[in-house]
């Protein structure tokens, strides 16, 4: 059975750094939930993460800064769509700044977020940790 929306909630910062990032990372969970607070994407369940995920994966992995990839829940019919923004550096470590478009019953929303790869694996990082590396 599917766990309530809500109860999900909390949820999906980690199983996104688990499962899309290969990561397991407190800093990354906390950074994804500071993103997410507040947004449509606080609703996604658990299948909406794991496709989510899988995009985010082939994304984050596609060295061309204009990639992105699609999603849809044909159960719930949420949906979505990350974007590749640009790459940067910082403190030495690939980045890339990703746009997520989403659509999660029936509330739209867009929310950026900035990844680092630091030991092999993708770190969510917030704006404050990478100040004006991200920025054009």
């Amino acid at each position: 059975m599917q766990k309530p929306a809500r109860a999900v909630a909390l949820a999906v910062p980690a199983a996104l750094s688990a499962l899309v990032l290969g990561c397991w990372e407190p800093v990354a969970a906390q950074n994804w939930t500071a993103v997410l607070k507040n947004t449509p994407a606080e609703d996604l369940n658990e299948d909406d993460v794991r496709l989510l995920g899988e995009v985010a994966r082939k994304v984050l992995n596609d060295p061309q800064d204009s990639a992105s990839g699609s999603w849809i829940n044909s159960t719930t019919r949420n949906q979505g769509q990350i974007t590749a923004e640009k790459s940067f550096r910082w403190r030495d470590h690939p980045c890339r700044s990703l746009r997520l478009d989403y659509e999660v019953g029936g509330r739209k929303g867009s929310t950026p977020i900035s990844l680092c790869q630091v030991e092999g694996r993708w770190k969510a990082v917030s704006a404050s940790e990478i100040g004006d590396a991200a920025s054009p």
